[in-house]
């Protein structure tokens, strides 16, 4: 599969067009509304099956308000949520991922 990633209207029509899978960088909750309906709007105007493109997005303030934001990603029809987990804690890997897991809703 090809994910086209980023935060444009363009990268929204590309992923319409051309993408199996579209993942933005982290915009607002209301910004990543705006471009889905923009990635989907142009796969249908291209013949394109508008839900055959899979949606991936993060939560905009990583783990702040990580249950919140996940349900609102949820409720955009997102089908894959990616935690950047490693980023906001400290220690191993392993520890940073174990943590971030406990965390999730």
């Amino acid at each position: 599969p090809i994910f086209i990633g980023g935060h444009s209207p363009g990268a929204a029509r590309r992923a319409g067009r051309l993408g199996d899978g579209f993942w933005p960088v982290r915009p607002t909750i209301e910004g990543y509304e705006e471009l889905f309906v923009m990635a989907r709007r142009e796969a249908a105007d291209v013949g394109r099956d508008p839900n055959s493109i899979e949606l991936c997005a993060s939560p905009p303030h990583g783990l702040v308000h990580l249950e919140r934001e996940v349900h609102a990603l949820i409720d955009l029809g997102v089908d894959r949520i990616i935690l950047p987990a490693l980023s906001f804690f400290s220690g191993s890997p392993e520890e940073r991922l174990s943590e971030a897991m406990e965390r999730l809703p």
